[in-house]
């Protein structure tokens, strides 16, 4: 079976390995399976799932931008900065009640001129980042808050919907890796209070949006994963090029092609692809053969796929 991507919706109150257990059952046993960018159990949205060698393209599809839509509390602050778990302050100052009769346009404009760009930010005690091989979770409920660096994210979009308060509603849209809960923290924060992440939907990763993602549930049946399923090139567009025979054998070994060589390669498919950008997805008779990247005086394999004929669920 050739590699491919699936565009699921995840159900709020599931993990994102319920949806890979799912997806494991009705796929053939042999089928590897993986997500490619968690979703909180409290969160709901597109999880984009790998399966048959698809997988390998996480760092690339990690890369891709990621839009929420999120409903958060203000003057209320809990452990996880969200509301799966107990109340652990609430503000109470008087600058509240100023803090109620601000226009949602103001706090637009505040917090567009503050966050959209580059934006520091460390992983909260309680997520999936990994310290010593265990996630973060892991070693708070042990009592153990491990504090990691921040690392720069970029904020492309954020608006804020609607302001009621203490209900605030917002989108944005992300680099992989910002942690949502924590941007609407520090959003509180810079406003001068306390944040809680009450609600919060993936609506797109990349191309990927939820309206095209496949609910999934118990009863999901192979006829409906299968017509979900997508080919890599549709989630990173990166241009395609024809190789001949003789090449496809050595970029299937790991044989970096010359410039020249696939400079010719690239001739062939006209001026729309000839100067493409930093990754090429090289092609036999149509099949996607792995990914290869632009290095200096040529183009190496990043990840090679056996060569196959095209192939159903059986």
């Amino acid at each position: 079976m050739r590699p491919v991507i699936f565009n699921l919706f995840k159900p709020r109150g599931q993990t994102s390995y319920d949806v890979l257990r799912v997806v494991k059952k009705t796929l053939p046993r042999d089928a590897k399976v993986g997500h490619f960018g968690t979703l909180d159990p409290f969160a709901c949205g597109v999880l984009l799932v790998g399966a048959f060698g698809a997988a390998r393209l996480n760092d690339y599809i990690h890369q891709l931008p990621k839009t929420y839509l999120a409903v958060g509390k203000l003057g209320v602050a809990t452990a996880s900065g969200d509301c799966t778990n107990p109340l652990l302050h609430e503000d109470t100052t008087p600058f509240l009640a100023e803090l109620a009769l601000w226009p949602r346009e103001k706090l637009n404009t505040l917090l567009q001129e503050k966050f959209k760009g580059e934006y520091w930010q460390a992983p909260p005690m309680y997520s999936a980042a990994k310290f010593q091989g265990e996630p973060l979770h892991a070693w708070a409920k042990r009592g153990v808050n491990i504090l990691k660096p921040p690392v720069a994210r970029q904020i492309y979009a954020l608006e804020i919907l609607h302001y009621n308060f203490p209900w605030v509603c917002f989108r944005c849209t992300v680099s992989s890796g910002t942690y949502v809960r924590v941007l609407f923290t520090d959003m509180a924060q810079y406003l001068g209070t306390w944040g809680t992440l009450f609600a919060l939907m993936r609506e797109q990763i990349g191309p990927c949006t939820k309206d095209q993602a496949l609910r999934v549930t118990a009863d999901l049946t192979r006829e409906q994963l299968m017509a979900a399923q997508l080919n890599p090139d549709q989630i990173l567009p990166y241009p395609k090029v024809e190789v001949d025979a003789t090449w496809q054998q050595k970029i299937q070994h790991g044989m970096p092609v010359p410039q020249e060589i696939m400079e010719r390669f690239l001739k062939q498919h006209g001026p729309s692809v000839a100067a493409p950008a930093s990754y090429l997805w090289p092609c036999y008779q149509q099949q996607l053969l792995g990914l290869t990247e632009k290095q200096e005086n040529w183009w190496a394999p990043k990840i090679v796929w056996p060569l196959e004929s095209p192939g159903t669920f059986n």
